[in-house]
């Protein structure tokens, strides 16, 4: 199915705004676009839930626009507001800002603070600093997202592709060793450097990758 696109309900854009008002203060003065997608959405093998971009300068000189965001119209219909709310904040979170030379306020895109393959972390562990960071953020925190009454069917949904996928909540992510192990749960995995044609000719582009079909590229 081709992909077209919509502009977003006003409930994403209003809590977007909560969001950059609560996390995000450094976006006050950013002008960003929302849009929804449908059609297919895959990005090496892997479903795409939300990108974010920072427009090229003729696109913002056209529209004054700073980033677009765009999110999977028919994900969105299916997760939980909670799990919204996450999928908003990630993509804000790659919109920064900062100064050139002459002090000049500029945009561009963050990369993500932890990244690897789940064959890396199986056979190797917690090798890296930002993987054993992130090893004491989640042993910090208390994730207890799904019930254990809780039917797992009542959260299935059928994803873009047909393949029934369970999102009701974000994976329960419990790190117990730094050292390889023989079956990991692996984290999920977020790709941001992968180009697909532009809609609107952003010089950058930032693709995220928020739930693993399990099939690595």
């Amino acid at each position: 199915m081709a992909a077209e696109f919509y502009d977003a309900s006003e409930d994403l854009e209003a809590l977007a705004r909560d969001i950059i008002e609560e996390y995000h203060s450094h976006l006050f003065e950013a002008n960003i676009k929302y849009l929804f997608r449908t059609g297919n959405w895959e990005v090496k093998k892997r479903d795409t839930w939300g990108q974010a971009k920072k427009v090229g300068k003729e696109v913002n000189f056209l529209t004054g626009h700073d980033f677009i965001v765009t999110i999977h119209r028919d994900v969105w219909e299916q997760l939980k507001p909670e799990d919204k709310r996450a999928l908003l904040d990630h993509e804000l979170q790659h919109c920064s800002a900062g100064t050139d030379d002459a002090g000049n306020k500029v945009w561009y895109i963050q990369g993500h603070d932890v990244e690897d393959f789940h064959a890396i972390i199986r056979r190797h562990g917690l090798w890296s600093p930002a993987l054993r960071k992130m090893e004491g953020l989640l042993n910090q925190t208390e994730l207890e997202l799904e019930p254990e009454d809780v039917d797992p069917e009542e959260h299935l949904a059928a994803l873009p592709g047909g393949m029934p996928m369970a999102i009701g909540g974000r994976p329960e992510l419990r790190v117990i060793s730094s050292k390889p192990v023989q079956e990991l749960s692996p984290p999920e995995a977020d790709t941001d450097d992968e180009r697909e044609p532009d809609i609107l000719d952003a010089e950058i582009i930032d693709v995220e990758v928020i739930h693993d079909t399990g099939t690595e590229a």
